[in-house]
């Protein structure tokens, strides 16, 4: 086996592109906790959650796995091949394939996390000669990740990373002390040397979408704040603190759990109940939507996967046909909708639902 590491891209912020891109803004409300951080963490880790997997001679035992997957390809042997490859998580020659990720399912996560934020993803492909059960095939040997802020698409060309002049001269990292010589400003890449992703469904990404939302948030934990406060210094006359005093905390209340419901409604998200009432059909129709929305996100990663690593792979290795990836394990959309018109017209109760949809992954 002989994998090289090729040096081609940087993994370097540009805060200045960053900044003037409005990157910034949307990836600190998806890491804060009273902003965005519940609604992207909570769907990149139910793309393909862990889940409990019995072993078959430990009665009462399990694993925590994410064996979702599997390679469609009519020859047996590169199907095992390949699947111990590309989905095997404690296989030797694949440490590290998929950067700090475990494995592909949550490698796929973090695509679904940045798609979600700022719409874009970009993971330079090394392709290797690796050796799996002693058979020679042309593989990625790394996933590593770019920067989407510094990333360009050229139409029919490939991509292009072009770091900011600001950065470019201000930061240090871009000196090559070892041949005392600048890295270059600019990178190129061939089609097939970049895996990229996209938000599928809208220009506008549901972070994006739900920042004009997110001053009625602060707000409404500002004002438990001083309400806090006013309780506490009973002499502070204090304009804000004053009107925290004469301000019911049901009436902030409502406001804030209609602006968390427009937010997860961005994101086709479950709701959060903050003295805002809905329907038991509602309740229903939100989780259905939910899982949809995690099945249609999940088919358009694997569909790019599908050609964009394994259409290239077919030609490096000159294979009779395309493998292609597979998921199992999730309800489908055309199963969630049977079940949505089947408790609709009172053919399944709502604990029915509870046991077949709700717990299901």
């Amino acid at each position: 086996m002989q994998i090289t590491n090729k040096q081609k891209g940087l993994w370097r912020d540009d805060p200045f592109l960053r900044y003037i891109k409005g990157y910034s803004e949307l990836e600190n409300a998806s890491f804060t906790n009273m902003e965005l951080s519940v609604e992207v963490n909570g769907i990149q880790h139910a793309l393909f959650p862990l889940r409990e997997k019995p072993i078959p001679d430990r009665p009462g035992y399990c694993t925590r796995e994410r064996d979702y997957f599997k390679i469609i390809i009519a020859e047996n042997e590169l199907k095992q091949n390949l699947e111990k490859y590309f989905l095997e998580e404690h296989f030797s020659l694949n440490k590290h394939l998929y950067g700090q990720n475990d494995n592909l399912g949550s490698f796929f996560g973090m695509i679904c996390r940045q798609i979600l934020v700022t719409g874009r993803a970009f993971y330079a492909i090394n392709w290797d000669a690796v050796e799996v059960n002693q058979q020679q095939y042309i593989l990625p040997s790394d996933f590593k990740p770019l920067i989407a802020s510094t990333m360009h698409i050229l139409k029919k060309y490939g991509y292009k990373q072009k770091f900011s002049l600001v950065t470019y001269l201000l930061e240090k990292g871009f000196k090559d002390y070892k041949n005392e010589k600048k890295k270059p400003r600019t990178y190129w890449f061939n089609q097939d040397e970049i895996f990229f992703c996209k938000y599928p469904f809208s220009n506008k990404t549901p972070t994006k979408k739900s920042l004009k939302y997110l001053p009625k948030i602060k707000k409404f934990h500002n004002f438990t704040l001083e309400q806090l406060k006013s309780n506490i210094e009973v002499t502070n006359h204090h304009f804000p603190l004053e009107r925290a005093r004469h301000t019911t905390v049901t009436k902030e209340n409502r406001k804030y759990g209609l602006a968390r419901s427009k937010i997860r409604t961005n994101f086709n998200y479950l709701l959060e109940y903050r003295n805002v009432n809905f329907t038991q059909y509602y309740d229903v129709y939100t989780v259905i939507r939910y899982k949809k929305y995690l099945n249609d996100i999940r088919n358009y990663i694997i569909d790019e996967f599908n050609k964009q690593i394994f259409q290239p792979l077919r030609t490096k290795n000159n294979l009779s046909e395309i493998p292609v990836l597979e998921i199992s394990g999730f309800l489908t959309n055309t199963e969630l909708d049977l079940a949505l018109k089947d408790f609709t017209e009172a053919r399944m109760s709502f604990d029915e639902y509870i046991e077949k949809i709700v717990k299901h992954a």
